[in-house]
């Protein structure tokens, strides 16, 4: 038998299979009455027990699918339901289908402003917030003045701290904010989200740290190294790639190598 719909449900729906982001997003968004599921199968479930929803907090990677995927079948019945998609990789991809389906893309963790903005959006016919150009050009400017600028390891991860905000937050900067900053600075844009992924891995001292670490015969840790290691998701298998990096005085393209054959990266 068919569950009854609630009439005026107005809840809001977490999707998460990480218990620690379920509870950080349950606080984050209290006193608003939240409904969690770990999966998609659990997800579609509760989907079918509602006619209205105040927001989705779908992450991207769900153990049988994706947010991405949960969406696009969550628009057929509530087409103007506020959503924000959670993902720890922005890639580009992942940019453009948030805005196919009228979704904000969040890099993890998530702050309480960008929560809250989400709560904030009206019900009824809307179309995605317009960026800011104002607040474009200023980041854009702040990336010029950092590519004139000397000294390399610190140059490179603020740069990268610039493109981790522009990717996080589509709604002000733009979908396509990244790729508009690299054409106007006459960069690739590949090179841009490589200094953000060093950059969304570790602070700023953190990285100077490990640049600064020295292992057999005094070999040290490139910005390449960095990058590479960036691709891997645990902080405890990190740092023990760092030390056999450093052990065994491996190369940049050895340490490619082995990722891929370990199919971290590849």
């Amino acid at each position: 038998m068919a569950t009854p719909l609630a009439e005026h449900a107005a809840d809001i729906l977490i999707v998460d299979d990480e218990p620690l982001m379920r509870e950080a997003l349950r606080r984050m968004l209290a006193p608003h009455a939240v409904v969690v599921a770990r999966s998609v199968a659990e997800a579609r479930l509760q989907l079918r027990t509602r006619r209205a929803w105040r927001a989705f907090f779908l992450d991207v990677g769900l153990p049988d699918g994706t947010g991405f995927d949960l969406l696009a079948e969550a628009r057929r019945d509530f087409p103007r339901t506020p959503a924000m998609v959670l993902t720890g990789h922005p890639e580009i991809e992942h940019i453009n289908a948030a805005r196919e389906l009228d979704a904000e893309l969040a890099v993890k963790p998530v702050r309480l402003e960008w929560a809250r903005r989400v709560l904030e959006r009206q019900e009824g016919p809307r179309a995605s917030a317009a960026p800011q150009a104002g607040d474009l050009s200023a980041q854009i400017e702040r990336l010029r003045d950092l590519l004139r600028r000397p000294g390399e390891a610190r140059r490179r991860h603020a740069i990268g701290s610039i493109v981790v905000e522009l990717m996080s937050d589509p709604g002000r900067y733009g979908a396509r904010a990244v790729g508009a900053a690299a054409r106007e600075l006459g960069q690739d844009d590949a090179k841009l989200y490589r200094f953000a992924a060093v950059a969304r891995r570790w602070p700023t001292e953190e990285a100077q740290a490990l640049l600064a670490r020295r292992g057999r015969d005094g070999f040290t840790l490139s910005w390449s190294h960095l990058v590479a290691l960036a691709s891997i998701d645990s902080e405890a298998t990190r740092t023990w790639w760092v030390a056999r990096v450093l052990d065994e005085a491996w190369s940049v393209r050895r340490l490619a190598g082995a990722l891929e054959d370990e199919g971290i990266v590849g």
